[in-house]
Parts: C-alpha cells; structure tokens; sequence
C-alpha cells in the first residue's frame, strides 16, 4: 500500500475525479492494507510510522469520519486484508520489522469490533496477495521471507479456519497483483524475483 499521510482521496468511477475526504487518524501511516467491509465501509490497518502499527480505522462514507477501533493482536506492515463473505476481514502476513516476518493470521468482526486469532499460515510472507474465490475462501500468493522471494501458495478456508495448499505458482513473485476473473480464475502479474517481472499466470 503506497505512503498515505493522512490525506484519504476516493476516485469515482462513474466520472474518473478525485474528491478529497476526511483525514485518516494516525499521521503518515506507510505500507497499510485496506478492506471494504460493513456495516463501514473500509477498514484500515497496520502499516509503518517511526515504529510498526498494530491500529485500525474505520471509514464511514454516510458521514465522511473516521473511527478508531480496536488493535490487531501483532503490529505488521506489507500485509493482506481481505473481505470474506460473511462480512469480517482476514488479515495475513506482513513483517514485524525488516528482518521479522510473519505467518500469522487474525480476523476481524465488524459488527462486534473484536479481533480474533486465526490458525497461521505455513510460511511467513509478506509483500504476498490475498484473493477472496467464488467459494468464499482465500487464495494466498507469493511474497517474501527470510528464504527470499516465494512460489508457494495456499488457501484460507473460513469456515473451518484451515490452510489448504496450493499448487505453486511457476515463478516466484513479491509485489505482484492477483486479480478475481469474472471466469473464476485469479489473474497474477508481474511483481519482482530477482528483477521486475513482465511475466503473468493464472490459478483456477
């Protein structure tokens, strides 16, 4: 997630303007992941200021204010959020500082504001994607850790609060993209491993 400040702008897609909204809370929040989830609109947590955040905001569009909320259980940067089906926001990954990365995941409930552990994933990553499929799970993608740029990937079933395995992507990647089709089939591009990738695959 790019540098933030505490300037919001939203882009509306009917007309391609920008309109400049409410600051965020927290000053200068660096590498952040969002979710749009409800009953707000979008949750914003993590990222980097002087030290790693564990914090949470909440963007209601009906007011244009933020709210803070309760705090992730582990500080991270360069993690996923991700809004599952039934409303809450898996979290996943990220790194604690530059040497410290994380496996972890905890989900958040909108409707009660609370934060919950979930079961970890098998490998540490972060720079990574997180893709909610058509069935309500989660395909994990790529990333980095201390062994270098990954391949691997896995599955969050929400339901069962499980990691699955997945077939490994055949180049590994960090910052790259992973799009939902229409057909069902998740998109990955580009992304780093060694240089930047022109490179693109898809997983279905």
């Amino acid at each position: 997630m790019p540098f933030l400040g505490r300037r919001h702008r939203r882009t509306h897609l009917r007309n391609g303007r920008y309109f400049t909204h409410r600051n965020i809370i927290i000053e200068s929040a660096l590498n952040i992941a969002k979710a749009m989830n409800k009953p707000v609109s979008a949750s914003i947590t993590g990222g980097w200021n002087i030290a790693t955040l564990d914090s949470t905001e909440l963007y209601d569009p009906s007011t244009d204010n933020w709210t803070t909320a309760n705090s992730m259980s582990i500080a991270r940067y360069q993690h996923t959020a991700t809004m599952l089906s039934n409303g809450k926001v898996l979290v996943t990954g990220g790194a604690y500082t530059s040497v410290v990365y994380l496996n972890t995941a905890e989900v958040y409930d909108p409707f009660t504001g609370n934060w919950t552990t979930a079961n970890s994933m098998s490998i540490a990553r972060y720079q990574h994607t997180a893709t909610m499929l058509s069935n309500g799970k989660v395909l994990i993608t790529g990333g980095w850790n201390d062994g270098g740029s990954v391949n691997g990937a896995e599955i969050y079933d929400p339901s069962t609060d499980s990691w699955t395995p997945a077939n490994n992507m055949s180049i590994s990647r960090y910052q790259h993209t992973a799009t939902m089709l229409s057909s069902g089939k998740v998109l990955v591009t580009g992304g780093q491993n060694g240089g930047y990738l022109t490179s693109a695959e898809s997983y279905e």
